[in-house]
């Protein structure tokens, strides 16, 4: 008997062993074959230098040289990221809690537009408005207040996000609005001691930026 559970719990742990070490080999062809999908979908390419790698055993997330363009025009980016950072302790949220270790983002760059009532962020449409039509049936439509209690929104999400430290490190913003561009470089964004649930917020911020070169 004893050497029947000796046997359960040693290929249990050489089945889970083995599927961890499968999905830290194979997460970047994985993540780049679906993502290259989505951005298929939008126009966009993805770089072959870019990496993506997840590693199960410590849950954590690792991004290098990851740069996206649009298709017919491939040399201009429209984000792009040196690396990151990313760990997290699952097992927190055994106690409702999400907890993020690690969170570190070093040479990110984001290129957004305004193209009239939307927008254009990483190539990628943000309708912010809607087709003519949506008053009218707003207009004709009846609703009545829904009042939700706190303790039905605890229950919809019930954990605490708990980052203690995110760091946004060598970044730059570009921002095209009516044809006005705009240039923010962030020498350092560093976010302390942020907790967050569905009923308070609360963190520390220390900015270190440049806005058009001032």
């Amino acid at each position: 008997m004893l050497s029947t559970v000796k046997k359960i719990i040693k290929y249990t742990l050489l089945f889970y062993i083995t599927l961890y070490a499968s999905v830290w080999a194979l997460s970047p062809m994985v993540i780049q074959y679906f993502l290259s999908d989505y951005l298929e979908q939008q126009e966009l390419v993805l770089s072959d230098a870019s990496s993506i790698r997840y590693n199960p055993f410590t849950s954590h997330l690792e991004i290098q040289q990851l740069s996206i363009s649009k298709r017919d025009a491939v040399d201009s980016k429209v984000f792009s990221l040196e690396s990151l950072e990313l760990e997290m302790r699952f097992y927190e949220l055994l106690f409702d809690q999400v907890y993020v270790s690690e969170f570190i983002i070093d040479g990110l760059y984001l290129n957004v537009k305004k193209l009239g009532k939307d927008f254009e962020v990483a190539g990628v449409m943000v309708p912010l408005s809607q087709e003519g039509g949506t008053e009218d049936s707003a207009n004709n439509q009846t609703s009545e207040p829904a009042t939700i209690s706190n303790e039905e929104s605890e229950n919809s999400f019930p954990y605490k996000l708990d980052i203690p430290e995110l760091t946004l490190i060598n970044s730059v913003i570009e921002l095209a609005m009516d044809d006005s561009p705009h240039r923010v470089n962030l020498k350092s964004f560093v976010i302390t001691d942020f907790g967050a649930t569905l009923e308070s917020q609360s963190l520390l911020l220390a900015v270190d930026s440049e806005v058009n070169q001032s």
